[in-house]
């Protein structure tokens, strides 16, 4: 039987600190709801594992490895049987350095030191469990944010009623996948919930975990203060919240989303039966990324000022390989993927498509590091914001297929130890 253990500690900055997610700087002046460090530990018959999401917008490598090496010493664990992912809030600390936003190293190491608590705690609090897994389509909040336009270009997000938009380019994937995990008698211990969604539905110069603190409260009003909680934000690097056929008051807001994912999540959670099982494994291999520059063309044809400086940043730097880590864990018959970067809809449905062995499969993107957009080769011949490089879209149009490559070969190995 599996033993399992949830834990969460508070990331929340101070008020006054930069907020990342946008081109110009924004300076919280509230808190709207807490940042949390979320860990899940589990055992079966082989080494414990731990799962930590954080309320961040992404996470540098520095950051995941000193989470990563923290804990592992901690627990005297393997370093590869722990990975961390941030959940791409875009109110959330300042982690990263984006232009005009840079990293406070205080609250980085602040966010490191509670991610390991919240780890350590999770592990210390395994007892015996049971699991299971469910999904279902929730459709209505997401949307594809990549158009044609009448002049050829693509362009993300072109704006409501735009016009000139021609026709949509991409793709979403609409599936919210639960895990449930219960006590040995049955009574629920906790969920992982995930769901393809940039997390950019706040807009404002404050804090928040946006729609998956919703999510959060809503299950602890539902299950208890004690009930154990991870967001997994999946494939989404070409998918947000903004319907472009409907005006302004007419766009689903954070509560919304959250309320309906969480019914939804719910519905699922309260139908799953959990089964008794001893796998839980994990493994994790890397393949070698090449990067990508923008030319002096691609510069000069950027109408946003704020994306033309990005790629002006690194026009003439010489491109070097990237070492580039994709994680997998099977608990059961469920598969946990883990990728870099803010990977595209279509390579998570490729996953997940070829995945055969398993009942389900969560994903999550922004894991143990941060390599930008990762695009298909029908993006990178589109062009658009996600798909030209700058300072921020820095992998060729390779990487996401040696992502999804990567992920099916650690999951072959899994299912055949």
């Amino acid at each position: 039987m599996l033993r399992c253990g949830f834990f969460e500690t508070d990331i929340t900055p101070n008020i006054g600190n930069n907020v990342p997610g946008y081109y110009d700087p924004r300076f919280a002046v509230e808190i709207l709801d807490p940042l949390f460090a979320h860990a899940f530990a589990v055992q079966g018959a082989s080494d414990p594992i731990v799962i930590i999401t954080l309320d961040a917008l992404l996470l540098r490598k520095s950051d995941a490895d000193r989470i990563r090496i923290g804990l592992s010493q901690k627990l005297e664990i393997p370093v590869s049987n722990i990975s961390v992912a941030g959940t791409h809030s875009h109110t959330a600390g300042p982690v990263c350095e984006v232009m005009d936003y840079p990293a406070d190293e205080n609250y980085c190491s602040f966010m490191v030191s509670r991610a390991i608590d919240a780890g350590y705690m999770a592990h210390k609090r395994m007892c015996e469990a049971k699991i299971g897994a469910s999904s279902c389509d929730v459709h209505g909040i997401s949307f594809n944010r990549r158009f044609r336009l009448k002049d050829g270009r693509v362009k993300m997000n072109p704006g409501l009623l735009n016009p000139d938009i021609v026709e949509s380019v991409d793709i979403i994937d609409p599936e919210l996948t639960v895990l449930r995990i219960d006590y040995a008698d049955g009574t629920p211990m906790g969920m992982i919930a995930n769901y393809p969604l940039h997390l950019d539905t706040v807009g404002k110069d404050a804090y928040s975990a946006d729609y998956a603190g919703v999510i959060r409260r809503n299950m602890k009003r539902r299950y208890g203060d004690d009930f154990g909680f991870l967001f997994m934000t999946g494939t989404c690097g070409n998918i947000n919240h903004f319907d472009v056929s409907k005006p302004r008051s007419e766009q689903n807001c954070t509560l919304t989303i959250g309320n309906t994912l969480s019914d939804a999540a719910g519905a699922i959670f309260d139908a799953v039966e959990t089964v008794d099982t001893d796998i839980a494994v994990c493994t994790t291999d890397t393949f070698i990324g090449h990067q990508r520059r923008p030319t002096q063309e691609d510069c000069d044809r950027e109408d946003n000022l704020k994306n033309r400086e990005r790629m002006l940043l690194v026009v003439d730097l010489p491109t070097k390989d990237i070492e580039i880590e994709v994680w997998t864990a099977v608990l059961g018959n469920t598969a946990i993927q883990m990728l870099p970067g803010e990977v595209f809809a279509r390579f998570g449905l490729d996953l997940k498509e070829k995945s055969t062995n398993c009942s389900h499969t969560l994903i999550a993107t922004l894991s143990n590091q941060s390599i930008g957009y990762i695009y298909t080769k029908e993006a990178e011949q589109q062009g658009g914001y996600e798909a030209t490089p700058s300072s921020y879209v820095e992998m060729d149009g390779d990487t996401g297929y040696k992502i999804v490559e990567t992920a099916l070969s650690n999951l072959h190995t899994l299912q055949n130890e």
